[in-house]
């Protein structure tokens, strides 16, 4: 029961403690100095203690998508990874919060029962829901309810809403992967007037959020769903439910176009300034960044200092969003290596034989995570994403059984 009341703090403590908050409350999580455990997330910590008290206390496994073996095998290679990061004089804290808590938090997921997981998929719908909301409130307020910062950066001059996670690129994705999610299962026949209402709260939320790649993916996923995905709905309903969410979909995608929302999105699309960030510049500067490192620097990855000189000099100061690149930077190239194929392993074993809806969410996460908004710098994003497909998944599966 402990367990399960600590896993249920951090599911909450996730989502809603974002640096943004923490930035307010001086922590000093995203400053370039101060106190090594300030830099932590306070998440992490619940996560990594709960780990090691249910290794102590032999609970078995209940909802096993990934071998416990494997995932422990994870944890300790992400152990190792800080201890190198350490020995080298790298960001340490990037792997722990980014790499660590999410596989902590995978563990925990799968000794949990079934029901307790379905029960937390409805908790994170709710707070996604929110999420969305208070991005509509922003926009229509002309201000933010957190502060708008990038690492330790305030941004100034940037018009999207940032919701409760703290980051409009954040905020796009969760919005879009749910998007996605409802739009699939509406297909299969698991519709109704709440899951439309939240669809709709979602596509406003795409809009507020600006997030143009997580956007045009969700919306191509969508179509894709629509024309070729197998229904499993039964008999001539299958028709039916298709026909009433490409009505659904169209009416969306009008309404969307038609709002006030969407202005900071075709802004950004057409490059105006004024709602412009400096995303695209950014990628383009990873990239040249990596054209002109040496080769020791590749090989072994490059110090704090040394990363902030480098971002300086191709004048990215929000860091380096494409996650290989700036793993490549944190920990080197064979580190990389062996984060990208673990990483990609889990999500394929999470989303084996799973419902074809949580499959398309794992193809726009992986996009956006490769291409665009990285797991480079210190983010909880992987732990949203194992959340949404673990629980989602279990919730799923009750559903199908009739329970």
């Amino acid at each position: 029961m402990l367990i399960s009341i600590l896993v249920l703090i951090s599911v909450v403590g996730v989502f809603l403690v974002s640096p943004n908050l923490l930035y307010m409350l001086g922590t000093g999580y995203s400053a370039s100095g101060g106190s090594a455990i300030a830099k932590i997330h306070p998440c992490t910590y619940v996560l990594v203690a709960t780990y090691f008290l249910q290794i102590l206390s032999g609970r078995s496994l209940r909802f096993e998508l990934i071998a416990d073996r494997e995932v422990n095998f994870r944890v300790a290679a992400i152990f190792i990874l800080v201890v190198y990061c350490g020995a080298m004089g790298f960001v340490a804290s990037i792997p722990i919060v980014t790499l660590l808590t999410p596989f902590c938090l995978l563990a925990l997921l799968q000794r949990e029962k079934i029901q307790f997981l379905a029960f937390l998929s409805v908790i994170i719908r709710l707070v996604l829901v929110v999420n969305a909301l208070v991005g509509v409130f922003e926009m229509v307020a002309g201000h933010s309810i957190l502060e708008k910062v990038a690492g330790n950066v305030e941004v100034g001059n940037d018009a999207r809403s940032i919701g409760l996670l703290g980051h409009p690129l954040s905020s796009s994705l969760v919005s879009g992967l749910m998007l996605v999610f409802l739009m699939r299962e509406g297909i299969d026949g698991r519709v109704s007037v709440l899951s439309v209402l939240e669809m709709l709260i979602h596509v406003a939320g795409v809009l507020v959020f600006g997030g143009r790649l997580n956007l045009v993916i969700a919306m191509c996923l969508c179509v894709y769903a629509l024309m070729f995905g197998r229904s499993a709905a039964s008999g001539s309903t299958k028709t039916l439910i298709r026909v009433f969410m490409f009505f659904v979909f169209v009416i969306a995608c009008i309404w969307a176009s038609q709002s006030d929302f969407a202005e900071v999105l075709l802004s950004r699309l057409s490059g105006d300034e004024k709602n412009a960030d400096s995303s695209s510049a950014t990628r383009v500067a990873a990239v040249l960044l990596l054209l002109n490192s040496e080769l020791s620097d590749l090989v072994t990855g490059i110090s704090d200092a040394r990363r902030a000189q480098l971002l300086g000099a191709f004048d990215t100061e929000y860091g380096i969003e494409v996650t290989w690149i700036s793993w490549i930077f944190s920990f080197g190239v064979f580190w990389t290596a062996y984060l990208m194929k673990s990483l990609f392993r889990s999500l394929s074993k999470i989303t084996c034989n799973a419902p074809p809806s949580l499959k398309y969410m794992n193809i726009l996460f992986v996009i956006a995570m490769t291409g665009a908004q990285g797991l480079g710098g210190k983010t909880l994003a992987l732990c949203w994403f194992f959340l949404m497909l673990v629980t989602f998944r279990a919730h799923l599966e009750l559903k199908l059984a009739g329970k």
